[in-house]
């Protein structure tokens, strides 16, 4: 019973709204329309409904632009060719999609024209809901933007693809900025003169290509006479979106170049970036916080001061979060904010160090940094494995904080005030390219003739290598068998060439070397050095000679021989007179 009576209350109600929508249908078909051909019935509606639907859900997938953040309807002002989606409530209606017109006005169903002329999107909304509550006021009326449009800006200035492009209305002047900072897409044009960011120090904070001084002084020109300053820092950092407004049709953005002096305040200590800005009246502490990203884990909250001008210094308290503990305060140019640190204690300071190879317990580990010794390590890792060379074994250490100028150009900075030779600064610049980041150390000393210099102390990151043993010796260059050879202990140079099949015609035999395989360090022949598993024996050929080089060499000499010879005869028979 009570199944059957909520089916007749659910055909009940859905015939009532089926009746409903009919007589809004007829209502809106000879009224809106104004053509006296009103909607015959719901079904009719219904196919209206589904077909504005669809239609709708064609115009979102079409023509989208792209956007660079939320538009604040308080400061979007609106313009010809804007797209507005506009709903009429409680009502069912269909969502209506009106274009503003070239001047800048819309038509309104029922309602006829409109003027929009230099109104923000939130007073458009307000303008219509005043409307069509004169004559309805229960209802409630929903305008959006949908689509902005088109508009043509110019950029010029301090930026280095300046000119006249397309944008859509809700980009912002940082945006635009930032464009015309980058080379257009699939174009060959050559970049105009710009002092941008790149000029500027990394303690300069820079933003959409530009450094803080052009980034807080940029001059917005509009087509209607009246200008406005854009302040693309304060907008980000200051919580303040109307300093980086939206552009509009025939928009002149002037970027300025940075002058030689300024007035600036800064932020310092520990916090995430210290940062150095351009002045402008109106600058809040929260502002300067923010540009400094946050403070650091070893911030000390009981060391916050703001130094001004005078040279005074003010204590300024601050929560864990980074934001003010209290009211926030005008800034004076030359103001710096300076953030504790909380001292450090080395003492403790925990690492990991890595074995690999022929260790019996290969993996990380951890360390005391700069305190546990290698030997210490390789005690805990078990010790080597039987294949295990020590001659080949190597400590890889990293790098920390290596600044990009000496990746980029290994090098120059050594021989910028050399007064070495070209060969020798170019065999410099060979060496500097392919070093390698490894402790200098022997493991045979350290491990087998307990050198306590050679037992180094390891620090965080360390990669302990212990190759296998290689067992052979590659020997090449101007011998009659080049090739690998099976490594003997305690054999010299000429050994392994003589089992490589002797030296080859023309070799040059007093120029032959063991290129060692730990360090690739070329060792000539002598009593008290051997030859190990790894190494390489290179016998070079003879060395190249320019034709007539040795005929010339011979007349030097003899001319050199003549000329003492001459020297002496004359010198003699001086002193016999």
């Amino acid at each position: 019973m009570h199944q059957l009576l909520s089916r007749y209350i659910f055909q009940f109600s859905a015939r009532l709204l089926t009746l409903l929508i009919a007589v809004f249908a007829i209502y809106s078909g000879s009224d809106a329309q104004g053509q006296g051909a009103a909607l015959t019935g719901a079904s009719e509606f219904d196919k209206t409904l589904q077909s504005a639907a669809q239609a709708s859900a064609a115009d979102i997938g079409k023509d989208q632009t792209p956007a660079d953040g939320v538009i604040s309807p308080e400061y979007y002002r609106i313009g010809p060719g804007d797209a507005l989606s506009f709903h009429v409530l409680p009502l069912p209606g269909i969502e209506q999609i009106i274009i503003v017109s070239a001047d800048n006005s819309i038509i309104l169903p029922r309602f006829g024209s409109v003027s929009l002329a230099g109104k923000t999107l939130a007073q458009t909304k307000d303008t219509i809901a005043k409307i069509y509550a004169l004559r309805n006021p229960n209802a409630l009326v929903s305008i959006s933007l949908r689509r902005a449009r088109t508009v043509y800006c110019s950029v010029r200035g301090n930026v280095a693809f300046p000119g006249v492009k397309t944008y859509p209305a809700s980009a912002r002047i940082s945006s635009i900025v930032a464009l015309a900072n980058q080379p257009p897409a699939a174009a060959n044009s050559k970049p105009a003169s710009a002092k941008n960011a790149d000029d500027a120090s990394t303690a300069n904070v820079s933003i959409a290509g530009l450094s803080s001084y052009a980034a807080r002084n940029i001059t917005v020109l509009h087509s209607d006479g009246t200008a406005e300053n854009a302040d693309i820092i304060r907008a980000k950092y200051g919580a303040s979106p109307e300093s980086d407004p939206t552009v509009r049709e025939g928009d002149e953005i002037i970027v300025p170049f940075e002058p030689e002096t300024f007035s600036s305040i800064s932020i310092g200590g520990a916090i995430n970036r210290p940062a150095s800005l351009a002045f402008k009246n109106g600058d809040k502490l929260s502002m300067l916080l923010r540009a400094g990203y946050g403070l650091r884990d070893d911030a000390d909250l009981s060391k916050i001061t703001l130094t001004l001008p005078d040279g005074s210094k003010q204590k300024v308290a601050i929560q864990h979060n980074g934001e003010l503990d209290g009211a926030d305060a005008m800034l004076q140019a030359g103001s710096a904010l300076t953030v504790g640190y909380i001292p450090r204690t080395e003492n403790t300071m925990q690492g990991l160090a890595e074995i690999t190879g022929e260790a019996v317990n290969p993996g990380t580990y951890p360390i005391i940094n700069n305190q546990t010794r290698i030997k210490d390590l390789m005690e805990q890792a078990g010790g080597f494995t039987q294949n295990a060379y020590l001659p080949l074994a190597y400590v890889v250490r990293r790098e920390k904080n290596k600044p990009n100028v000496e990746v980029e150009k290994p090098g120059w900075a050594q021989i910028q005030y050399t007064d070495l030779t070209f060969e020798d600064t170019t065999r410099l610049l060979i060496h500097t390219a392919l070093k390698r980041p490894v402790v200098s150390m022997d493991f045979v000393k350290a491990f087998r003739d307990n050198s306590a210099a050679d037992n180094i102390t390891l620090a965080d990151g360390d990669i302990i290598v212990i190759p296998a043993n290689p067992r052979r010796v590659y020997v090449y260059g101007q011998v009659n068998q080049p090739g690998y050879v099976e490594f003997t202990p305690g054999k010299r140079l000429n050994w392994y060439v003589e089992r490589a099949g002797g030296y080859a015609a023309g070799a040059e035999q007093g120029l032959a070397r063991i290129i060692k395989g730990k360090n690739k360090v070329w060792v000539e022949d002598n009593d008290t050095v051997y030859v190990e598993a790894g190494d390489e024996v290179y016998a070079p050929p003879p060395p190249y000679t320019p034709p007539g080089y040795n005929l010339q060499l011979y007349t030097f000499i003899g001319t050199i021989l003549t000329t003492v010879a001459f020297l002496t005869s004359t010198l003699v028979g001086l002193l016999k007179k």
